[in-house]
């Protein structure tokens, strides 16, 4: 009876067991899709548009970047930096300014940008434990 009941146990444990993985992977992974990092790019600014015309410094309206093929963030000018807001993963990122009359100039180099996880902070203890 008592193995009957031991084994019992130790296949509810098991099974109680995979369950929880699986529900704590499935979290991982919805929230590392949705978790999002400000990463920064630093570039040299354009000196021409997609047509080959110049492109001075004061005709610069605005800076795009793109990752994945997507428009992550756009700032206004051209300071040389840009953040934008990527999710966990690896991701290809480009930059290309905009003029004063809406005309982009050509993309810049591809970057292969990473973002890992958060390292969790361990915790901290108030008083630490004392002799038993």
């Amino acid at each position: 009876m008592w193995k009957w009941i031991k084994r019992q146990s130790v296949s509810a444990w098991r099974h109680g067991k995979a369950w929880a993985i699986s529900v704590l992977i499935a979290l991982g992974i919805i929230s590392g899709g949705l978790y999002a990092e400000t990463v920064g790019f630093s570039y040299i600014r354009a000196t021409e548009r997609v047509d080959g015309s110049p492109l001075a410094l004061a005709d610069i309206a605005e800076t795009r970047l793109y990752c994945d093929g997507v428009l992550v963030s756009t700032e206004a000018g051209a300071d040389q930096n840009i953040t934008g807001n990527l999710t966990i993963g690896s991701h290809t990122c480009h930059a290309t300014h905009v003029d004063t009359a809406g005309q982009e100039s050509r993309a810049s180099n591809v970057v292969l940008r990473v973002v890992n996880p958060a390292r969790p902070n361990p915790p901290i203890l108030d008083d630490p434990p004392g002799p038993p």
